[in-house]
Formats: C-alpha cells, sequence, structure tokens
C-alpha cells in the first residue's frame, strides 16, 4: 500500500506541475503580447500623429525607446521565449512522467511486477525527475498563493475522479 501512495502522489504532484506549467507560460506570452501590442500601437500613433503634431514621431519614439529599455534592464517582467519554451519542453515531460507513473501503477495493480520491482522502477523514475524540479523552480518565478492553492485543488480532484472513479458521486 506505501507503494501505491508514492505512485500517486507522484502523479499528482506531476498533473500540478502540468497545470501550474501551463498557467504560467499562458500568463506570460499574454504580456508578451501586450507588449507588442503596446509598441505596436504607440509606433502607429507616433507615424500617424505627425498629421496632428510635429513631436508626435518623437514622443513616441521616446516611449518605444524608454520601454525597449526598461524590458532589456528588467527581464523579470516579461521572460524571453526561450525560457518559455523550455517551460514547454517541461510539460511535455511532466506529462510523460504522468504516463509512465500511470503505467506503473496499473502493472502493480494487476500484478504484473512485484513489490520490489515496482519500487525500483519508481524510484528510478524519481531519480530522472530530480533535476527537472530545479529548472522549473528556477523558471517559474512566481505563483501567487490562491493560484496554487487552485492548482493543488485541481489536481486533486482530478486524480480522485479518474483513479478513485469518484466522478458519478458528485453528480
Amino acid at each position: 500500500m506505501v507503494i501505491k501512495n508514492k505512485i500517486w502522489e507522484e502523479m499528482k504532484q506531476a498533473h500540478a506541475n502540468v497545470l501550474c506549467v501551463k498557467w504560467y507560460t499562458d500568463k506570460q506570452r499574454k504580456h508578451e503580447r501586450y507588449y507588442q501590442m503596446f509598441i505596436a500601437l504607440v509606433a502607429s500613433g507616433g507615424t500617424f500623429g505627425y498629421l496632428l503634431n510635429e513631436i508626435a514621431p518623437l514622443i513616441s519614439s521616446s516611449i518605444i525607446a524608454f520601454v525597449s529599455v526598461v524590458k532589456a534592464l528588467f527581464p523579470h517582467f516579461i521572460q524571453p521565449e526561450k525560457e518559455l519554451c523550455i517551460l514547454d519542453g517541461l510539460m511535455d515531460y511532466y506529462n510523460g512522467y504522468m504516463t509512465e507513473l500511470e503505467h506503473l501503477y496499473f502493472r502493480y495493480e494487476t500484478e504484473d511486477i512485484s513489490d520490489k520491482e515496482t519500487e525500483e522502477f519508481l524510484y528510478h523514475l524519481k531519480k530522472e525527475e530530480g533535476g527537472k524540479q530545479s529548472t522549473f523552480n528556477r523558471l517559474v518565478r512566481s505563483i501567487p498563493q490562491k493560484r496554487h492553492e487552485k492548482i493543488i485543488k485541481e489536481s486533486e480532484t482530478y486524480i480522485n475522479r479518474v483513479y478513485y472513479n469518484n466522478y458519478e458521486q458528485e453528480k
């Protein structure tokens, strides 16, 4: 039973990591789209603002330069796409990790493998996952506490619905 609980906790954590990365990258990419839209609007305003005022292009160019310098000096405001791509890779990894854990769980439940073999395979998977967590912690800069609690709750609901078959009971 202890091994089964470890597998379940790992599945829940992997699912929570997937939800966390998905939410975080969506949020960061949304900020990047707003930034690009702002730059385009200010540039367009400066270009067409010349018809109304001679200094409009100077003002819009100054705003664009200021915002670009701020983005370069403070990259934590808008995370670089390269880091978001690494996080996308982590999300793929955790989806695969969850699949491996599900397969291990079903093999264990059907007594296809022994307790010892299950434990060894679980620790092998866990060893591979260890390095991924530090990358995850480094690149996911902040998650609000309420969002974190919501992610944990969603993950628990998912695990309960899929593995404890509580879906019918909730209706």
